[in-house]
């Protein structure tokens, strides 16, 4: 992307933030109430019906305004409803919303590219909220407590936000709201619901952009070029071992001791084996056995999520942690006279994220625009983190035909308040995080570096650094 293009873009949003920035009225209430009643009304994966519901009237209410605004427009606008595979128990999705902008603009074709997809994730966490505010989770023992209302808050205001400047560009632009993030499976149910299979209705895009408020300061936006998101696997580990009484321990087989020890066991992984050039985790999640403490149990299970910056990385610690497992399974089972069955221990998979992979040289080109519009706020290089996403399966469901790969890019922006952050010399540690029950962003419709503000206008600048740009002395804002 040439840096006049992005010169242009950035000085397109000014123009059109400055009228939106306006006090009275301001274009960003409508988005900050929406924002604070998706607060409010949180579901948890597959139960986003409050979201979707109200992202679905939102949709409505821009379709109408192009029908009924002032100006021509030359195009379409479609809403579209529950892709997803709701009834398949490996990949369940909840209801999602996918709507459609055709922009032709001056165009003679009835197919206006680029075709660029805005994605933002929908559902919460079973998180028992703890903030003193007025817009508090009214729903027990759920929370938004990772930040995906704001991201559909920002999705809608930039859906919004493109929609009033039409006559500045053409192209098509997919917003997708995607539920079920957390478990890891709602992108590629949504894919392999047929997403793409139907291209009047949905194109498949050209581009696929997103990206996640975060626990750094408000107003900034950061890109790693690269690995940005690590692979995560998780499985179910059972040991089973020989029940009886918790008396006469000697004519019994401690699943319980088996698992302790494995677990223990299991903590060297990362400190020797894992290369220090490398990035991996490896957390036991639970662990459960035994009913009554004068038992001792047939069987004891616990939960392995290993988390890596690359493919062999993950294979290598998912080869240690197997190794580890069954080495202990045949230590407690050495001198029975016994044989541990084939299938003890048992491994079943559970959640599955590839690694989010910013390649070049669409990492370049949204550095680029990032760059000219955030100025010093835009954080360029920073290191990846080890948290984990479902967003590449919009984009890499196909990985295995190289001509059906579609290029992404994901960032992340800032949502702790400003002066908090300031406070505390930016020191992310010792601030609530996504997944913490006091975790929350940034709210104050008077501060320019907002994050809805901040999160609208960079899924607003991806999205105009590839569509084909139409040159007007008019704001266009309506």
């Amino acid at each position: 992307m040439s840096s006049e293009k992005s010169e242009l873009v950035a000085s397109l949003l000014a123009r059109t933030l400055k009228e939106w920035n306006r006090p009275k009225p301001s274009r960003w209430s409508p988005f900050y109430s929406t924002y604070k009643a998706l607060h409010m009304n949180p579901g948890l994966s597959g139960e986003e019906d409050y979201a979707a519901n109200a992202i679905f009237d939102e949709m409505n209410k821009i379709k109408d305004l192009l029908e009924t605004g002032s100006g021509e427009f030359r195009g379409s606008f479609n809403i579209f409803r529950n892709f997803g595979k709701n009834d398949d128990e490996d990949n369940p999705c909840g209801p999602s919303v996918v709507a459609v902008l055709r922009n032709w603009g001056d165009l003679e074709t009835h197919e206006p590219g680029p075709v660029v997809l805005l994605r933002a994730d929908t559902d919460a966490l079973p998180v028992s909220e703890d903030n003193d505010i007025d817009y508090a989770s009214q729903v027990k023992d759920t929370m938004h407590a990772c930040g995906h209302d704001m991201h559909i808050a920002t999705l809608l205001a930039a859906v919004r936000l493109l929609v009033g400047i039409k006559d500045h560009w053409t192209g098509t632009l997919i917003a997708c709201f995607q539920p079920c993030e957390e478990t890891g499976t709602g992108a590629l149910s949504m894919v392999e619901g047929g997403l793409y299979d139907k291209p009047d209705d949905v194109p498949t895009p050209n581009f696929v952009f997103g990206g996640h408020v975060t626990p750094e300061r408000a107003g900034s936006v950061s890109l790693t070029h690269g690995t940005a998101y690590s692979r995560s696997d998780s499985w179910k580990i059972t040991m089973k071992g020989k029940g009886g009484h918790s008396s006469r321990p000697e004519a019994c087989i401690d699943p319980v001791v088996m698992a302790a020890y494995a677990i223990t066991r299991l903590q060297t992984v990362v400190s020797r084996v894992v290369p220090s050039t490398s990035a991996g985790v490896l957390t036991v999640g639970a662990i459960h056995a035994g009913k009554a403490p004068n038992i001792i149990p047939g069987e004891a299970y616990f939960t392995v999520n290993i988390r890596a910056d690359s493919n062999g990385l993950a294979t290598r610690m998912k080869d240690e942690m197997d190794s580890i497992v069954r080495a202990e399974v045949q230590a407690s089972y050495g001198g029975t006279g016994i044989d541990p069955e084939e299938d003890n221990p048992l491994f079943e998979p559970l959640l599955y994220a590839p690694i989010l992979y910013n390649e070049e040289p669409i990492a370049t080109d949204i550095a680029t625009v990032f760059s000219a519009v955030f100025g010093s706020e835009f954080k360029d290089f920073v290191p990846g983190v080890s948290g984990s996403e479902d967003f590449p399966f919009l984009a890499n469901v196909h990985v295995e035909d190289p001509e059906r790969h579609i290029p992404y890019c994901y960032w992340r922006f800032g949502g702790t308040d400003q002066k908090l952050f300031d406070d505390n010399h930016g020191d992310v540690n010792k601030l609530p995080s996504n997944h913490n029950k006091a975790y929350l962003p940034q709210c104050k419709l008077e501060v320019d570096g907002d994050p809805l503000k901040a999160g609208t206008k960079a899924m607003c600048a991806a999205a105009l650094s590839q569509f084909r740009l139409v040159s007007t002395d008019q704001t266009g804002s309506n």
